[in-house]
């Protein structure tokens, strides 16, 4: 599968008539880029779904050749506190 069309996917989400859908397109195109070890874009999408368990999976993800210290990981849950 071209990476260009899922990233075309994530920029039309904002063109579907329901919330519902919105989120499972969402989901779908992060699953994407799982498959594919496109990590950074995951994570993209995972922050963009607003989902802290899908966030923290991302973040931690063995193959995740950006990894972060802990510490910028506990400020970017943080932001989700407010």
């Amino acid at each position: 599968m071209d990476l260009g069309l899922n990233f075309y996917l994530g920029s039309c989400v904002n063109l579907l008539p329901l919330p519902q859908d919105d989120i499972a397109f969402l989901r779908t195109a992060h699953q994407i880029y799982i498959k594919y070890l496109r990590l950074p874009e995951a994570l993209s999408l995972a922050i963009r779904l607003g989902d802290r368990e899908l966030i923290r999976e991302d973040f931690n993800a063995p193959a995740n050749p950006y990894a972060f210290p802990p510490i910028s990981l506990c400020s970017l849950l943080t932001s989700f506190a407010g």
